[in-house]
């Protein structure tokens, strides 16, 4: 058993931690669980473990330390770091130290765990002496790549080269170009119904591609096919359909580098894979600009042929190789401020602004979504998000201001569906979680492409369930009218004159199928609508009563005072 010790200054995350797996069956056990720093500096002597988990920020010694006292007393335990932070210096700082991973709490779910507990399993006993095999020359590589992004080898060209050659990496120092390639969830791609191998000179990995030399080919092998669907694979067999695919993509990418330059391609992050090229000897920035657009077409072209994913590429700065970590972060960063970049137009988010000064969805938007869905107004609904989604490009909100937004928009769906008896998997069947999904849709137009769909997959659901009933389809398009027009002046005749049909024989039909007649109906949705806008407590009784499509006060003071045994005014104070 693999010995696992968990460091966490709150319970609820330390509970959760043992919670999200079954360790023994995968081959860990936790050997105790400390609440800062300094107790658990105490206890690693005597408990031996194997691998720390342990959180970033705590009282008396927090995480940073700890990740340096084990990396100095202890470099043989590994530690992996969980913070409610996706701050890149935390990330650097922790990985300068040999740490395993960086994982962010509210990302965190049992596959991600296992798969970052499996990573670290394999990097405990490998010496940089010891290549067995290609997945060890590539966690090492990563661990190196790490090292170059936390500053090590800053002023140390000669321990650098040494580094290269024990890793037996073949590249020149001098001119390096980082490029981020980003994607959607990598997940997605492991659940096509036709997942192949790949070979690649003679190795296998996973698509169904040969590269060879400088082509790229497809071969007719036999297909593993995987059901992403029932959710019926087990965490371990997700985890390494994962760490399959990343390896084969990294795989692809260095073939692609190594037709014309020397380089490397390694995963930093979920569906965040960093390149480094050498452009040592090129002179000519044509040159470097000319190949560097080759390399990112050919690479486009070849992920999307043969592994049906869909990437992101983004070029930094050439630079000398000790030097990548200060190219990396400003690459970073700019990568971050990319969300309302749209081909062409330049638009770029430089100051730090939040959608509704972080207060996420107004209550005003969210009573309007909640009305329309209601009502099942397609129109209007859709309405209601473009304009969220325009305001969001007209004040150019970066990606990070619309998290508390895009958070809340997802947990009204869930709601919507609790409050109205939908199952959340039909509105949304990928495996991965929602909240990770939207977290990593990474394109303005994406974004809003999936909350307009989201929430028309629930009205949808709504509208259908509303046509599964037993009316007829007379009755069908008058239900439909109301809530489309209970605004406006509604009269049946008018009605009945649109579906060519008697006005006294479709209000029979509507009292016999309904249960209720046709004005009694209308009424009851302007009702509601009515009282729906009195709990926003902040309109005024005459304008929420035209708004209600009533004309009347006397009128609407009298149905509102049978329906709920009090008058609109003792309502309206009742709320405050």
């Amino acid at each position: 058993m693999i010995k696992v010790l968990i460091v966490d200054d709150e319970l609820l995350v330390r509970i959760t931690l043992r919670t999200l797996l079954d360790w023994e069956k995968y081959g860990y056990t936790i050997c105790g669980e400390c609440s800062d720093g300094e107790q658990a500096m105490g206890l690693i002597p005597k408990l031996h473990p194997d691998i720390v988990i342990t959180d970033v920020k705590m009282e008396h010694v927090n995480g940073d330390e700890l990740v340096r006292f084990i990396d100095k007393n202890y470099p043989e335990i590994g530690t992996i770091v969980i913070s409610s932070y996706d701050d890149y210096q935390y990330v650097r700082d922790t990985m300068k130290h040999n740490a395993l991973d960086y994982l962010i709490k509210n990302d965190l779910t049992g596959e991600v765990l296992l798969e970052a507990l499996k990573r670290g399993s394999g990097k405990l006993n490998l010496g940089l002496d010891t290549l067995k095999n290609e997945s060890d020359r590539k966690a090492i590589c990563k661990q190196f790549v790490w090292q170059l992004l936390g500053g090590l080898y800053h002023g140390r060209e000669e321990q650098l080269k040494l580094k290269l050659k024990l890793i037996r990496l073949d590249m020149g120092t001098a001119q390096v170009l980082p490029i981020l390639v980003s994607f959607g969830r990598m997940e997605e791609m492991c659940e096509r119904k036709a997942f192949s191998h790949t070979v690649i000179n003679g190795s296998t990995a996973d698509s169904s591609a040969v590269c060879n030399g400088s082509k790229c080919e497809r071969k007719a092998l036999p297909h593993t096919v995987i059901n992403g669907s029932n959710g019926s694979r087990s965490v371990e067999n997700h985890v390494q359909e994962k760490l399959m695919t990343d390896a084969s993509i990294c795989t692809m990418l260095e073939h692609i580098i190594v037709e014309n330059h020397q380089g490397l391609a390694v995963s930093i992050e979920d569906n965040l894979i960093l390149i480094l090229v050498s452009f040592d000897g090129v002179v000519s920035r044509k040159t470097v600009s000319e190949d560097v657009q080759r390399l990112v077409q050919r690479s486009e072209f070849c992920l999307y042929k043969y592994l049906q994913q869909k990437a992101n590429f983004h070029v930094g700065r050439i630079c000398a190789l000790q030097e990548i970590d200060q190219s990396y972060l400003e690459l970073y960063e700019r990568r971050k401020s990319m969300f309302l970049e749209e081909e062409g137009n330049g638009i770029s988010s430089k100051a730090v602004k939040e959608y509704n000064n972080g207060q996420g969805i107004s209550l005003k938007d969210e009573q309007s979504i909640l009305l329309a869905v209601k009502n099942k107004e397609e129109e209007k609904l859709q309405y209601l998000l473009n304009t969220i989604f325009e305001t969001i490009r007209r004040e150019e909100i970066p990606r990070a201001g619309c998290a508390q937004l895009f958070n809340e928009l997802v947990i009204l769906s869930f709601s919507i569906c609790k409050k109205y008896g939908i199952d959340y998997r039909n509105i949304y069947d990928k495996s991965t979680g929602i909240m990770e999904y939207v977290g990593n849709i990474e394109r303005f137009r994406d974004c809003k492409a999936f909350m307009i769909g989201l929430y028309g997959s629930i009205l949808e659901v709504l509208i259908k369930r509303e046509a599964d009933k037993s009316y007829s389809k007379p009755v069908r398009s008058m239900i439909a009218y109301v809530h489309n027009h209970f605004r406006e002046s509604i009269s049946l005749g008018e009605i009945a004159r649109s579906l060519n049909m008697n006005s006294s024989y479709i209000s029979k039909l509507f009292k016999d199928e309904v249960g209720v007649g046709f004005v009694e109906y209308l009424n009851e949705v302007r009702l509601e609508h009515a009282k729906e806008l009195m709990d926003l407590k902040n309109r005024k009784l005459k304008e929420l009563i035209e708004e209600s499509g009533f004309y009347s006060y006397q009128y609407f003071f009298s149905l509102f005072k049978k329906k709920y045994n009090m008058t609109p005014k003792e309502y309206m104070e009742h709320l405050m």
